[in-house]
């Protein structure tokens, strides 16, 4: 019978609540397990708590004499389908008999001797774990199994923690072994074990129970009543006298601990282990847990995620590992990655997660579950069968951010990142990048890292994190955390003075220095409690304590325990046994001995389950690494077994150069750097080139190196130390043709992306004369392509395509292909031909759907979008972008969602739904905030503010504003600076704020000047002067500034602010009284499609032309109410701006002239609402009271309350 595709059940070794199966993993059989299972058909809540606990138990001590537990889980596929749904542990198997058989149901004078042995065993076994607060309450022979596999010698397991791990004690106990307490119902503690033991030696002893009958009614009245009948003659007189005291029904008169059975036995098995295994049963850090817990529980949406900040040693692991059991205890959803030392790929790691939700997904129902396996299918595949790195990243983050995010739609889970500083680049820009989607999806993060994470200011990136910082343990904390370890006579004050005193009150410093206490025999323990030796503790250097037991420690070690120690203090990860075997040439039986052995001091992880092996960092590893690690024939020799055996190449390296063998290192260190290449691992890359270039003194080899370096750090994008090497190299001159153009292809793009373009032409042509092959021909043309778009030389881009498409035609790959059609929509849609755009972008989309690449289908979608907006047909750009939308919100591509809804915004900006727009922007401006794209924040803010002050908010208006001229300068962004500024003259200037005006004036004239006066930033200059001109009554001045202004803003925007300035220089011409050129702006305007999808403009150009109607002289054909009249249709049809008072008070004067003055004052009446409306908006005082303050306002508002009360 087979479980979960993974354990084979052999046999039934045991049967009662639960059942027992000898077991072994399918994928190493010859690895047996014991394997307890409680049938679904027999599960109850208490069994199952009772399972789990039983394990957590078992999985969190580490002791030689009590069983060990590895891993607990739930059938969800099994050949006997009855037992699906069931739950059950792995634990050890131990190939021995139980106490009784052991004896052969009896001591006798033969056996004696052994049974003592077994005995004191038996005795401080129970003290360890009654001083854990832990009773057994199932002590009884079948439950202490005797393991003679080690070595020929005796050990006893002590098994079956199950009753421990209830929540009740009304069904604990087995009727033959139950104490009198139990069976009362009276109050019991650990002593109830002690009856037990009784019962258990006196069946040993004697072969027969203290107490039987076939009636437990009966039974268990003779526990409660009568006394056991004498023990066989030959058993001696301290064994009777042992077991009679055991069996007293009374607790009081029992022994008060097991240690005091020990003081009965003959001197010779009196002696004890003195080490201590410290277990992690329980959590010293209750407040954090408690903080946690109530993080947990507060479900609701925008909760801070967690960081938990710590050095190593603070308590951290077992803190998560309270967290993960605590998650268990209330069935939540929960995925936790933990990088292992070296890890050398970022794939290994999050294929770790993707293979944790594959486990999630074939053990839950929920909707989507196929498609969401086929998936994980479709990314296996992709890795198995791409030769390009780059692109299964790609995949990799599109496909598993999408598995995450269907999945967070269902399910509600916990993502538990441990170590994060640890991770590779690659996979900590992977949760840079999924993070904001999912926590909008209300996943809660708890990411954990030490103070380097914070020191590097990547934690930026995750933003709305709430700290937690795992601090030393206080005093208060140190004694509680005593308390739980010993519970039974213990010198709490005073070891707690000890540790604050010279330890660094870290929870792994407390643990060594206690068990470091005991190994030097300062604190002892025997029946009385644990007392410190006050002799040892004065002349006790506790500076040199360590360094003390470590040599006194060693020196008594076999030869092979000292070796096991020294091979395991050289290495940083864990090791199987069977290859440590082989290294030490010993037998298995010889080494699990010595493993045995060397555990009890507390100094080496074993895991049972695996068979692997660890020395943990600090105290006794830092102590032999500092005297092994000059060993050069060890070094060597560990080198050349880990080179055999297909070790990582970093590992064979670090080896190789301990041992002095620089050449072998230096291979290796190479190997390893190409192989972290192959994954992105760069910062490893970095690592190991380093390691080369401290090697390496040719200096041919030394360019190859960095080469390699420079490659390295162009690709994290360090281009200035790329930069710098290659320059250096460039002088030495002694690459190869092939290593040239890649050099070349390198210089160009820091070129290009660090603005020096000529430069970059220039080696972006030596890259193609270096090119040996056309695959290079056509990595130059699409890197230069991207050079010309972003220089606007889009007939030299369009050009460049076509021939690629022309002349390597057969040999260009698809996603070239995709890559060039996509240009060539780029190119064709910048040069203004949009409609030859379209077929270009649809051919780049069926070829990216094809490759099924969700990330560049978007980007297509997007410039597709792009393209039908700037025909007008947004009905067909609103069908793209959305498209794009909804891949995006799949695989939680945050930046590409925000310029897309960004885009939106301004396309609806555009038709002049404004109220649209804003809403648009502002959630842009969130995501760009989220995902920490200040440049894109900074671009929404100033779309936010310019909207507001279309619609006279322009308060909110300013406070967008001010917000994006602080994060233009934090950028540096002069483009920005520049638009900020001159949006803020044009509020101030509308809230007749001219003081402001000219302090905005000033500044943008000095950021002008420092970026040496470009055009794009001269047009703003030039309208806020030509401006303030025109109020200062310098018309002329004003005239000339505008029409500067005008033609600047028509060759680089062309939109509103364009028309704007048309607008701004009619009143001009009005103000001069010349109707001609009026016209003649008037009909220039009217050929500006922007002008004439924009309602409010063309009611502005119509009251300018009301206006200069009713001037002497003018020869405009119709007269001002005409004007007046059309201008007011196009503000019906309108957001409400400054203009539609205008409008309004303007008719309103023509109707009164006219006669009719109903029509007149209603018009009066609206104009006088409007003006209230955005005066409304305007909350401070200041800026209210100027704004009503302004001259043609005041005079309008005087006039309208004079013919409303006249009339």
């Amino acid at each position: 019978m087979i479980i979960n595709s993974k354990y084979n059940l052999i046999k039934i070794l045991g049967k009662g609540r639960s059942s027992v199966f000898l077991a072994n993993d399918i994928s190493n059989p010859e690895k047996l397990y014991a394997l307890k299972i409680i049938p679904i058909s027999n599960l109850t809540d208490e069994e199952f708590y009772s399972l789990r606990n039983e394990f957590r138990l078992l999985n969190s001590l580490n002791h030689p004499n009590i069983v060990q537990a590895y891993e607990f889980g739930k059938v969800h596929e099994c050949d006997n389908i009855e037992l699906i749904g069931s739950y059950f542990y792995v634990s050890e198997y131990i190939e021995g008999k139980n106490l009784l058989e052991f004896f052969n149901h009896q001591v006798d004078e033969n056996n004696l001797d052994k049974f003592l042995i077994l005995l004191n065993q038996i005795c401080t076994t129970l003290y360890y774990i009654h001083q854990l607060g832990i009773v057994h309450y199932d002590i009884r022979p079948e439950n202490i199994l005797i393991d003679e596999k080690i070595n020929d010698e005796l050990k006893i397991k002590l098994i079956d923690f199950g009753f421990s791990a209830l929540k009740s004690i009304k069904a604990r106990g087995t009727p033959l072994y139950i104490s009198p307490e139990l069976i009362s119902g009276k109050d019991v503690d650990y002593r109830t074990d002690l009856y037990s033991l009784g019962a258990t030696i006196y069946h040993t002893l004697s072969g027969k129970p203290p107490f039987y009958s076939d009636d437990e009614v009966v039974l268990l009245k003779k526990h409660l009543e009568e006394d056991p009948e004498q023990l066989p003659d030959q058993i001696p007189d301290f064994l009777r006298e042992i077991v009679f005291k055991l069996l007293k029904k009374t607790p009081d008169e029992r022994f008060k601990n097991t240690l005091e059975i020990i003081d009965y036995l003959p001197e010779k098995y009196q002696a004890t282990i003195k080490v201590w295994p410290i277990p992690k049963i329980y959590l010293v850090r209750d407040n954090d847990f408690k903080k946690i817990q109530s993080w947990v529980e507060i479900d609701t949406l925008n909760l801070p995620n967690l960081l938990i900040l710590s050095e190593t040693g603070m308590g951290k692991s077992f803190l998560l590992k309270k967290f993960v059991e605590y998650l268990e205890d209330y069935d939540r959803a929960f995925f936790y990655l933990n990088p292992v030392e070296n890890q050398l790929t970022s794939y290994n790691l999050l294929f770790a997660l993707l293979e944790q939700v594959e486990l999630f997904l074939s053990q839950k129902d929920i909707l989507n579950k196929n498609e969401l396996i086929d998936k994980i299918s479709f990314l296996r595949g992709i890795y198995k069968s791409t030769e390009n790195r780059l692109e299964f990243q790609q995949y990799q983050q599109n496909y598993l951010a999408e598995i995450l995010i269907d999945l967070a739609k269902q399910v509600k889970y916990f993502l538990i990142i441990d170590d994060f500083q640890k991770f590779d680049q690659v996979t900590k820009n992977y949760f840079y990048f999924v993070y904001p989607s999912l926590v909008d999806l209300n996943i809660k993060f708890l990411i954990t890292a030490d103070t380097s994470f914070i020191k590097s200011g990547d934690v930026e990136k995750f933003q709305n994190l709430q700290e937690m910082i795992l601090v030393p343990l206080s005093r208060d904390e140190i004694v509680m955390m005593l308390k739980k370890y010993f519970q039974l006579d213990f010198p709490y004050d005073e070891i707690a003075d000890l540790l604050i005193h010279y330890t660094d009150n870290s929870v792994r410093g407390i643990n060594e220095f206690l068990n470091n206490l005991l190994l030097s025999e300062i604190l002892t323990f025997d029946s009385k409690g644990f007392k410190i030796n006050y002799d040892r503790l004065k002349v006790s250097e506790f500076e040199n304590l360590l360094y003390y037991i470590y040599e006194q420690k060693i020196h008594n070690l076999t030869h092979n325990q000292k070796l096991i120690l020294e091979i395991l203090s050289l290495i940083n990860f864990t090791i199987k046994l069977k290859q440590l075997s082989e290294i030490i040439n010993t037998e298995m039986d010889l080494l699990k001995s010595d493993i045995s052995f060397l555990s009890s001091f507390g100094w080496i992880e074993f895991s049972g389950k695996d068979e692997t092996i660890f020395l943990p960092e600090g105290g006794i590893k830092n102590f032999l690494f500092n005297k092994t690690k000059n060993d050069k024939n060890l070094n060597l020799y560990l080198a050349k077994y880990f080179e055999q055996n297909g070790f990582p190449s970093f590992v064979v390296a670090e080896f190789y150069e301990r041992a002095g063998e620089k050449e072998n290192a230096l291979n290796y260190y190479l190997k390893s750097a190409n192989e972290a290449e192959n994954y992105f691992s760069y910062s490893l890359m970095e690592k190991y080139l380093l390691k080369c270039l401290n090697l390496e003194k040719r200096d041919s080899y030394l360019t190859n190196l960095k080469f390699k370096l420079a490659q390295c750090y162009f690709s994290q994008s360090e281009f200035k130390k790329a930069q710098l090497i290659i320059e250096e190299i460039v002088e030495k001159n002694y690459l190869e043709q092939d290593q040239l153009f890649n050099l070349y292809l390198m210089l160009a793009i820091i070129h290009f992306k660090t603005g020096d373009i000529e430069k970059a032409y220039e080696n972006f042509d030596k890259a193609f004369n270096y090119a040996i092959n056309d695959h290079q021909r056509i990595e130059v043309e699409l890197n230069q392509i991207n050079l010309e778009v972003s220089q606007g030389n889009f007939t030299i881009a369009m050009k460049k395509c076509e021939n690629l498409l022309k002349d390597f035609d057969q040999v260009l790959s698809n996603y070239s292909r995709a890559a060039i059609f996509n240009n060539l929509g780029i190119t064709n849609s910048q040069g203004g031909f949009y409609q030859d755009a379209i077929p270009y972008f649809e051919k780049a989309l069926q070829i990216y759907d094809q490759l099924k690449n969700k990330m560049k289908l978007s980007q297509v979608l997007l410039n597709l979008g792009n393209v039908y907006n700037l025909i007008g047909n947004r009905e067909k750009a609103f069908e793209n972008w959305n498209e794009a939308l909804k891949i995006n919100d799949s695989i939680g591509d945050l930046s590409k969602k925000a310029l897309i809804l960004n885009n939106i915004g301004i396309s609806l900006f555009e038709g002049t739904k404004i109220d649209e727009a804003i809403k648009y922007y502002q959630e842009a401006m969130t995501i760009f905030d989220k995902i920490n794209d200040f440049f894109g924040k900074n671009i929404a803010l100033f779309n936010l503010a310019e909207a507001y002050f279309l619609t006279c908010d322009y308060e909110q208006a300013l406070y967008h504003l001010n917000e994006g001229l602080l994060l233009s300068k934090k950028l540096m962004d002069i483009d920005g600076q520049c638009q900020s500024l001159f949006l803020l003259g044009m509020i101030y200037y509308h809230l007749n704020k001219l003081k402001n005006l000219q302090e905005v004036f000033t500044e943008l004239l000095s950021v002008i000047e420092s970026n040496k006066m470009q055009s794009s930033h001269l047009q703003y200059y030039l309208y806020l002067s030509g401006l303030l001109d025109y109020e200062n009554k310098q018309v002329t001045d004003a005239e000339i500034k505008l029409n500067l202004a005008k033609e600047l803003l028509k060759e680089t925007e062309g939109k509103y602010f364009y028309c704007k300035s048309v607008l701004d220089l009619m009143r001009v011409y009005s103000y001069q009284g010349n109707s001609e050129q009026i016209e003649n702006l008037f009909n220039e305007l009217k050929e500006n499609y922007y002008f004439n999808i924009n309602n409010l403009l063309q009611a502005e150009a119509y009251l300018i032309l009301g206006d200069i109607s009713k001037k002497p002289g003018s020869r405009l054909n119709e007269q001002a109410i005409y004007y007046y009249s059309e201008a007011l249709k196009y503000v019906e049809q309108s957001y409400i701006g400054e203009v539609t008072w205008q409008v309004l008070l303007g008719l309103g004067e023509e109707y009164l002239v006219k006669g009719a003055i109903g029509k007149g004052i209603e018009l009066f009446k609206q104009a006088n609402l409007i003006i209230e409306y955005i005066a409304s908006k305007i909350k401070e005082n200041d800026n209210k009271n100027s704004y009503l303050a302004h001259p043609k306002r005041k005079r309008s508002l005087e006039k309208i309350e004079k013919v409303i009360n006249h009339f």
